[in-house]
């Protein structure tokens, strides 16, 4: 990871664009949000801005309190950043753009940097953001299912997909997960199953995807066809991920693969 001062990371943007006037606004908000007590005159926290003459320092970082409440920082950042902003801070900031441009995921994000650098020994630290970034996507999308067990010490995931299908009767539709491997274990011989098809009234045109191998932090993408059929109702449709030999590679776990069809009738 690259390492930047704290007068680099205030320099990407402008004040207007976290609604500020100026730079020594910027901070106050911001110090205020981290929990700072103490008053600083304006030209002292624009010098600490530029860098030039000031540093966010040990003398500076005393006055934080421990730990970093990292929760009000990205609310600051939340009630304060300018949507139009959002995709240009995401990109200076080297996010891959292949991950969703949200503003709340940059927020998380941005708090987390600010409390690397509070924490650091001097005015520099390792830019997270984008691993920031990501972890915070993850987090969110993890929060929708739960992983209870894992049928192989060291196998995780994350899992993003579309977990409702609202469609009309006789409607063929398309589902796509996103997955990563996060965990230790390279995935081989693997398979996607829809286990419940018997029970369901919309037919799954593949319940039985075989999934690529996969080393660890890979992504990879599964997909599958679905008629939704001519009788209304909501369905649950299962899934889960299997070993070479059939077994649940994540046994009682709920709701990681599974998506809902809700079938109407619509004239």
């Amino acid at each position: 990871m690259a390492i930047m001062t704290f007068s680099e990371f205030c320099s990407v943007g402008q004040p207007t664009w976290f609604g500020c006037s100026s730079q020594a606004q910027y901070l106050k908000g911001l110090f205020k949000a981290a929990g700072i007590t103490r008053n600083y005159s304006d030209d002292y926290l624009k010098a600490v801005y530029e860098g030039r003459t000031k540093k966010l320092n040990s003398n500076m970082k005393k006055h934080f309190p421990k730990p970093v409440d990292e929760t009000r920082i990205a609310a600051y950042y939340e009630n304060h950043i300018a949507s139009d902003y959002v995709a240009a801070l995401i990109d200076a900031f080297a996010v891959p753009a292949n991950l969703e441009r949200n503003k709340t995921f940059l927020c998380v994000a941005l708090a987390r940097q600010v409390a690397a650098f509070i924490n650091s020994k001097d005015d520099s630290a390792e830019c997270i953001i984008p691993e920031a970034y990501e972890n915070a996507i993850v987090a969110e999308v993890s929060s929708h299912y739960e992983i209870n067990k894992r049928l192989y010490d060291g196998d995780d995931l994350y899992v993003q997909h579309d977990r409702n299908h609202d469609v009309n009767c006789y409607q063929v539709f398309r589902h796509e997960w996103n997955i990563q491997n996060r965990g230790r274990c390279v995935w081989a011989g693997r398979k996607l199953v829809c286990v419940n098809q018997s029970g369901i009234k919309p037919q799954i045109a593949t319940t039985v995807i075989e999934i690529p191998d996969t080393k660890p932090y890979e992504h990879i993408k599964i997909t599958t066809e679905a008629n939704s059929r001519g009788i209304e109702g909501s369905y649950s449709c299962v899934w889960e991920m299997q070993d070479s030999e059939g077994n649940n590679c994540f046994p009682d776990s709920r709701l990681v693969f599974d998506f809902t069809i809700n079938v109407t009738f619509n004239i």
